[in-house]
Formats: structure tokens, sequence, C-alpha cells
């Protein structure tokens, strides 16, 4: 079926909708091209299309400007649909030519998905979630797909969603793929239908827990946002401990940690640990940022028991422990 929506006739093209001033607190805040950030009008139309002709409620991640409420209204009316979108501006934008089509300008809401809870639907639709929002609502739609059928729509544009998607979640079920018009770094979208299921997950460690390479990506999932445990690494001086919080693949087959910020090789990573009481304050520290003696904290090692700050000076953790007033 041809398609007779575009930007220009709903009055989304404002020379505004992509100012670098837009992107603040979203994922980019530098111009970028609007077919780079958006979904074609085609491709959301395709992708509802491979739905099932039964009411559902769709909820679009990051909306933009909201053309995908403007396809499920012009041609699909079993598709209950919801936009969710950070930027102000451009949640008026939408809500506004919403009115001037006589649609309910609420599809379209002002949401922070890093901060308020993912709605429960049937569909959702994701276009390049990165690093900590990887990690949050994932973790949501795991806890939905125990109780309730999910469908899931996965956009990738550019970086390496599918790759995530394939090592951190490997229980999902085979998806379905659908070749897009517009221009992507894959060229297919991923359609998983999700059954209710038991998610397979890893006994939280109450001791020092080995884990194999092929284990690490999903334990580097699960554990995200366990800020009581902490990764287990070996270099020439011994075990130092890295935080489980927002790490990241890279695209090396290593991790990205964010405290302290560096990539590991997975070959050097040895397993998960609960954070020992002895070095708990110095783990506060180094999450704070805070500086000792004009250093910050860099390597904190489990075996032996050292820290290493940014100059490479090392120390013995005793002398940080036996300073701390917490």
């Amino acid at each position: 079926m041809p398609l007779t929506l575009n930007d220009h006739a709903l009055g989304l093209d404002s020379p505004l909708s992509y100012h670098k001033d837009w992107g603040r607190g979203s994922y980019t805040d530098f111009p970028i091209h609007r077919d780079a950030l958006n979904t074609s009008y085609e491709d959301f139309y395709l992708l509802m299309n491979t739905l099932a002709k039964r009411p559902c409620h769709f909820i679009d991640c990051g909306a933009g400007l909201g053309r995908s409420i403007f396809v499920a209204n012009s041609y699909f009316p079993h598709i209950t649909i919801t936009g969710l979108e950070m930027v102000a501006e451009r949640v008026d934008l939408c809500q506004k030519s919403l009115q001037a089509a006589g649609l309910d300008s609420s599809q379209m809401q002002q949401y922070d998905l890093m901060a308020a809870p993912l709605p429960l639907a049937d569909v959702y639709f994701f276009y390049l979630p990165v690093g900590p929002l990887f990690y949050r609502l994932t973790h949501q739609l795991m806890e939905y797909a125990q109780n309730r059928a999910i469908t899931i729509i996965c956009v990738e544009s550019h970086g390496d969603f599918y790759r995530h998607l394939d090592l951190c979640l490997p229980f999902l079920p085979r998806f379905e793929e659908v070749e897009l018009q517009g221009k992507r770094h894959h060229q297919k979208a991923r359609i998983y239908h999700i059954e209710p299921m038991i998610i397979p997950s890893l006994s939280i460690p109450s001791s020092f827990m080995t884990l194999k390479e092929d284990e690490i990506p999903q334990a580097l999932w699960q554990f995200a946002t366990n800020h009581s445990l902490a990764w287990v690494i070996e270099d020439q001086k011994g075990l130092w401990l890295a935080d489980c919080s927002d790490p990241w693949l890279d695209d090396q087959d290593g991790i990205h940690f964010t405290v302290p910020a560096r990539s590991v090789k997975r070959s050097h990573i040895r397993g998960l640990i609960p954070i020992p009481l002895k070095m708990m304050s110095t783990v506060k520290k180094r999450r704070a940022g805070e500086l000792i003696n004009g250093l910050a904290i860099r390597k904190i090692y489990w075996q032996p028991s050292l820290v290493e700050f940014s100059n490479g000076q090392i120390i013995p953790l005793s002398e940080i422990v036996e300073n701390s007033i917490d």
C-alpha cells in the first residue's frame, strides 16, 4: 500500500526539529539527520503489518517525532499506540500535529525511560537502546515475559544492539526478520514473539563464583545493576575488582567497565564476588570519584589487598581503611 504520510504534510519538519539543543538528556547532543534518528513511515508500516490483526497495545520507546503514531492511526485501527519520548520539544511538536489531524494528542507522552518504569503493553519497539538503558529495559521486559506474552521489535541503525541481545540474552526465542527500506547498519529488523517463560538465571553468589568465558555476557546482563557485587579481573599484579554497574560489551569481545573506566578482555575475567566488607568503604570512594591526597583510586586489589592510584602508585589497602572515617 502506498503511504501518503510525510513529515512536511504532518507539520513535523520544523527547522528546529533536530537542533542540537534538543539532545539534552537524550543519547544525541549533536545535529543529526532526521532519517538517522527516526524509523521511516514505510518501515513502521512494514513492521506493524507483520503483527496479528487483533487488538494490541504498541509502545514506541523513544518515539522521536511520533511517526509510528501516525502510521498506526492511519492504517492499523486495531493497534492502540503510545509514543514515549524524553525530549519535550519533540513531544510538543508531535502533540500539536496530532491535534491538527484530529487525533488524540495523549498518544505521545514525555517520558524518561531511565527514571520511570516501562509501561505494560503487548508490543514494544526499540531503536538501538545502549548502555544502562539497554540493561534497564531488557530487565523489565524479561520480568514481564515471565507472566505474559510480549512482542519485541528491534531496529539497529548503528552500533551493536543485536550482538548484545545475542550474547546477553541467549535464551530469547528465534526471531523473525523483516527487510527494511530505510538504510540501516543492519538492514533487517528483528521481531521476537515471546510466550510466558521462565528466565534462566545465575544464583547471586555468596562467595567467589568462577565464570567461564561464554557465561560472562549473561552474567554481565543479569548483575548489571547489582551494586553489592564486583567483577574479579586478573592482571600481572593480582586479582582486582571492577564495579558491576553499567558495564558494556565492547566490539573486541571485551568488557568496558564504568568504574574504573577501562576495557578488559573476557579472558582476563575470573568471576564475581560479593564486595568484601573490608573493601566496601574504598569501593564507595572510587564510585564517588573521591580523591585521596589528590589522586583518584584506579584499581582495588582483592588478592593481594592493595590499591592503585591514577599516578600508578600502589599502597596497602589497610593504609586507606585505617585513615577512613565512615
